[in-house]
């Protein structure tokens, strides 16, 4: 997917692949100030976990690691530098996954971000339509899936995909 702005240039937005490690790893050290970022070995395993997503224009990067498991969709990595280009970079980014989630039947969408992420990240994904939850506004069984994913100093921010919960199987 490409997606044209004028102020960082055209930003291509794939899954990520073994050769990206570097890009991926440069991504994730300048934005994470409150700990050690991963290793590109430590990086090729997260590949290994879940889906990765990429986002590159000349003037920045962006990067989502998700997962999908019963009609959540769960997003667990969120990255974009530098943080100025959220609207630009993640956005093309954010819209990627959410319709891979739609396609998928997911329900909900749920982002477990770091306290210490930068208030550029908490306010792009307001903008998004994510509202900021704890365990107690969400369903039985979209909470069973959110709380293996809210561990440390992690908050949620939700976006329901889905008007209609499905009831049935699929």
């Amino acid at each position: 997917i490409k997606v044209l702005d004028p102020q960082v240039g055209a930003v291509t937005v794939r899954r990520a692949r073994r050769k990206d490690l570097r890009v991926l790893a440069a991504i994730m050290r300048g934005t994470m100030h409150w700990r050690t970022p991963p290793t590109e070995d430590e990086v090729l395993d997260m590949l290994y976990e879940k889906g990765y997503w990429l986002a590159l224009s000349r003037k920045g990067g962006g990067l989502s690691g998700w997962r999908a498991e019963n009609l959540v969709m769960c997003i667990d990595d969120f990255y974009v530098y530098p943080p100025d280009y959220y609207a630009q970079v993640g956005g093309p980014l954010l819209e990627t996954i959410e319709a891979e989630a739609s396609a998928l039947s997911c329900e909900v969408a749920i982002a477990f971000l770091e306290e210490q992420i930068t208030p550029q990240a908490i306010e792009f994904f307001k903008a998004q339509g994510y509202q900021r939850r704890g365990l107690d506004a969400l369903y039985r069984i979209w909470r069973e899936v959110a709380e293996e994913f809210l561990t440390g100093n992690r908050f949620m921010m939700i976006k329901q995909l889905r008007q209609d919960r499905i009831m049935r199987p699929l």
